[in-house]
């Protein structure tokens, strides 16, 4: 292997199991006043000035992590309520429903809005508590998944449950934000948040705390590792760098985690987890125990992408972000390499969605929400997208796929998002899906 050339593997757990971990972002709508702009919109909007409203959800989403759901919905139940945009709503309403991972009350309450809303209804939009998380979601609360292989003939596919259990005000995540240029201040916060059994190290774009027996040294290369695929991310698929400081927190242990994350977050999470990350601290927690820190890739993948592109779809966020927790760098260059997910993939062929199936799926599909996030269909689905993402990148395609998926205009998409999604990656790889998929498979047999 060539000196410039580093591998970077997923993280194990007693060399067995590797988790797929997952995003929290909660967004309830009566909690806008924790940014002036989109406060300033929800007020317009409770007052029934639609079109103001419009004009400037326009413009928000424009703003880093301003495709929120939130700003989704203020646009599309202020649009239908404009004549002449009606038709025009419908597309934010299906885009909004095929792109977010909405909790199940939430998801029929925007359904709801999106059946009864026009110009000759006079009933205000519904006032709607969003619950949003990658991988899955439930009526009470928040129900994720995450899921393991476990390298045995005989042993399950797991699913472990995480869920709120306490409410945490806005504005003490936003305490906890720090521009890059004060490592300082945010050194001082974070050692008083943590206490002094967490050894803090900064670098340009990240903080760290570790209770895992880390060394300076252990530390200081591991952010160098962060800030090598921040850079890669930024240059390779145009992902803005992030204004405030990414803070990492590392623990030895499963228990550990799920301390820290009731204290930090107010999750309570599953016995067997082992990572998360948290949009609105911007902050990492996993269980890295030694040096390998693949799931942290993964995690930081999920915090940038959504600042541009809040509506990635699921199969290209996951499958992105999986795509990198196991790679090396080379050069100024991080190439995704086979994993375990190709174990699941071939043992699960016949669960697998065809390539046209995974391109249309939402986050319900995608994570097999209907029949109650049935593990070894949804582990499938994830390794099908991983892998699907290995192929693009193999084939030279992944960037050009990104970014038609990112920069395509909404006024200029089917009416349908999943047959949209269809469309548009025919063009971009000159094929049709079947062809594509017939393609894929043959690579994957190789």
């Amino acid at each position: 292997m060539k000196s410039n050339m580093k591998e970077v593997r997923g993280s194990y757990v007693l060399s067995l199991i590797v988790v797929v971990s997952f995003l929290f972002l909660f967004v309830p709508l009566h909690r806008a006043a924790a940014d002036e702009d989109l406060n300033h919109l929800y007020t317009l909007w409770t007052q029934g000035q639609y079109r103001d409203v419009a004009t400037g959800a326009i413009e928000y989403m424009r703003k880093p992590y301003g495709k929120s759901p939130v700003a989704f919905y203020l646009l599309a139940s202020s649009l239908c309520r404009i004549p002449e945009y009606q038709d025009q709503s419908k597309k934010y309403f299906l885009l909004m429903l095929n792109r977010f991972s909405l909790d199940l009350k939430s998801r029929e309450q925007v359904e709801k809005e999106m059946r009864e809303c026009s110009p000759a209804n006079e009933k205000k939009p519904a006032q709607i508590i969003f619950i949003t998380q990658r991988t899955g979601g439930g009526v009470a609360g928040v129900k994720g998944k995450m899921y393991y292989w476990l390298d045995s003939e005989n042993s399950p596919l797991v699913s472990d449950p995480a869920e709120i259990i306490r409410t945490i005000p806005a504005e003490e995540f936003k305490a906890r934000l720090f521009e890059v240029s004060k490592a300082t201040d945010a050194r001082r916060a974070l050692s008083k948040r943590v206490g002094n059994k967490f050894l803090i190290e900064s670098s340009a774009h990240f903080i760290v705390a570790s209770s895992s027996r880390h060394t300076h040294d252990q530390l200081k290369n591991m952010l160098r590792g962060l800030e090598t695929y921040l850079k890669f991310y930024v240059a390779n698929f145009n992902m803005p760098e992030p204004p405030y400081l990414i803070t990492v927190y590392l623990v030895p242990e499963t228990e550990d985690l799920r301390k820290l994350a009731e204290k930090l977050h107010g999750i309570r999470m599953g016995e067997s987890s082992i990572g998360y990350s948290f949009q609105e601290d911007l902050s990492i927690t996993g269980v890295i125990p030694k040096t390998t820190y693949g799931t942290l890739n993964h995690e930081l993948f999920h915090l940038m992408v959504h600042n541009n592109f809040g509506d990635i779809p699921p199969w290209m966020e996951e499958g992105m972000a999986a795509l990198y927790e196991v790679s090396r760098i080379e050069g100024d260059k991080i190439i995704g390499l086979p994993n375990w997910r190709g174990e699941v993939l071939k043992r699960f062929w016949g669960l697998r969605p065809d390539v046209g199936t995974l391109v249309r799926m939402d986050w319900r599909s995608f994570d097999n929400a209907e029949r109650d996030f049935e593990a070894k269909k949804q582990a499938t689905n994830h390794a099908m997208a991983r892998y699907f993402m290995l192929y693009l990148q193999n084939k030279n395609n992944l960037r050009d796929v990104y970014n038609a998926f990112r920069e395509r205009e909404v006024d200029k998409m089917l009416r349908n998002p999943a047959e949209d999604s269809v469309k548009l990656i025919e063009k971009i790889l000159k094929m049709e899906v079947g062809e594509i998929d017939a393609k894929f498979a043959q690579w994957f047999r190789e």
